[in-house]
């Protein structure tokens, strides 16, 4: 074969020949120039499969020629190898939901979820039937008796006197000087000083109460003129010539509390004239022990009377006071080492300071009433006085006296004053007073006597 030639210009497209016999495969020719693309030809019918030629070497790729029509669609090739994955493209859309489909069986139950929050309570529902009564259980222990209350609930705590330390509460600031204020129930009382109370005063204690020093009980009932003096305790009043009514022992024993007017005053008919005052009253409860150690003094006695010498005026004797109460009330024991002094007051003397008529003197303050009550008999070594007040002296004149000031009454009488007995010409002298009390009564629960 010989060399290729140069490519001619393209010719028309002539018409299709009747395909010839496929004649023995030639040799490979060298790959001459890219000629120009001519028009595409009209497709022949396909010729007979060819047996497949070597390779030739690749020629160089000429100018993209133009696109021609499109040929018939040929045979289905072989499947070729699977193309490389390529990127996911972006979401679609969602879709419409589908019908709900048949429940499925229960799985099974899950682990119990924490506990929520409690919700708010619920409106409360109608109160349902009574239920039958149940059995009676058994019987509680013996609680305290409802009168415990006199020793006081100890929310005052401690109260102390000490050695030496003087504690006056009949003065203005009387609350500033005590543990809490006018609350006087404490957890214990220990007075090694000077207390000093007025009339109707009640210490209460859940713990022991001690007196090593001494307690003043200020006097109560006074007669300041101009009708009748107080009676206090007693059943009558002290007049101008009788003295007052004190009580009898079962009297006594029944007076369970204490009050400001407490032995009866002294009948003070001078109107310049002074003293006569009825003794206090005092009580100690303890639910504990209560000690009046030797040496300790409690005094609530009457005041004597007092007339003053005027000169050139007659002055009548004022008549002395009746003793007063002292209650000490123990849940455990009572001693009694050192002096309960309840004893009246004593009369004062007439002054005839004008020279005529005489004047009467005082008479005496009946004794006073002192009352231990506790569970054990008490142990008293010391000493109670309960005697009456001494009469005063009268002072006669030419041949009369005016009567002086009968002696207040409490629990023993008061004296009568001298002088001449009214309706009467007799002059008399004045008496003293008659002795109280000092009662012991023994129970069980004291507090239930008293009451408080």
């Amino acid at each position: 074969m010989g060399a290729t030639g140069p490519t001619g210009a393209t010719g028309p497209a002539g018409a299709v020949g009747p395909a010839g016999a496929k004649g023995d495969k030639g040799d490979t020719g060298a790959t001459g120039p890219t000629g120009a693309t001519g028009p595409a030809g009209a497709v022949g019918p396909a010729g007979a499969k060819g047996d497949t030629g070597a390779a030739g070497p690749t020629g160089a790729t000429g100018p993209a020629g133009a696109v021609g029509p499109a040929g018939a669609k040929g045979d289905k090739g072989d499947t070729g190898a699977a193309g490389p994955t390529g990127a996911t493209g972006p979401a679609g859309a969602v879709g419409p939901a589908g019908a709900t489909g048949p429940a499925g069986p229960a799985g099974a139950a899950g682990p119990t979820g924490a506990t929520g929050a409690t919700g708010p309570v619920g409106a409360t529902g109608p109160a349902g039937p009574q239920g039958p009564t149940g059995a009676a259980g058994p019987q509680g222990p013996q609680g305290p008796s409802g009168t415990q209350g006199l020793y006081g609930d100890g929310s005052a705590g401690a109260f102390n006197v000490g050695v030496g330390q003087t504690v006056d509460l009949t003065s203005a600031s009387a609350a500033s000087m005590l543990p809490s204020g006018f609350n006087l129930q404490f957890t214990t009382i220990n007075i090694a000083g000077t207390l000093r109370v007025p009339s109707g005063t009640v210490l209460r204690s859940t713990g022991d109460i001690t007196v090593s020093g001494r307690i003043d009980v200020d006097p109560g009932a006074e007669d300041v003129g101009n009708g009748e003096a107080p009676t206090g305790v007693a059943r009558t009043a002290a007049t101008n010539y009788n003295g007052g009514a004190g009580l009898t022992s079962f009297q006594g024993a029944q007076v369970r509390r204490v009050q400001s007017a407490s032995g009866g005053a002294g009948a003070r008919i001078y109107a310049g004239a002074g003293g006569g005052a009825g003794g206090g009253a005092l009580l100690l409860a303890s639910r504990s022990n209560i000690r009046i150690v030797t040496g300790a003094n409690i005094n609530a006695s009457g005041q004597d009377g007092v007339s003053t010498a005027v000169t050139n005026v007659s002055v009548v004797g004022t008549g002395g006071g009746g003793g007063g109460i002292v209650l000490v009330a123990a849940k455990g024991n009572i001693t009694l080492g050192g002096t309960i002094r309840v004893q009246g007051g004593n009369g004062s003397n007439g002054y005839d300071g004008n020279g005529g008529s005489g004047e009467g003197g005082g008479g005496g303050g009946g004794g006073g009433i002192v009352h231990f009550i506790s569970s054990t008999a008490p142990s008293v070594t010391g000493s109670v006085v309960t005697a009456g007040g001494a009469a005063g002296a009268n002072d006669l004149g030419v041949n009369s006296a005016a009567p002086g000031g009968g002696g207040g009454g409490s629990g023993g009488n008061g004296g009568n004053g001298g002088g001449t007995v009214p309706t009467t010409t007799t002059i008399v002298n004045p008496s003293a007073g008659t002795g109280g009390y000092f009662l012991q009564t023994i129970a069980p629960e004291p507090e239930s006597l008293l009451g408080l």
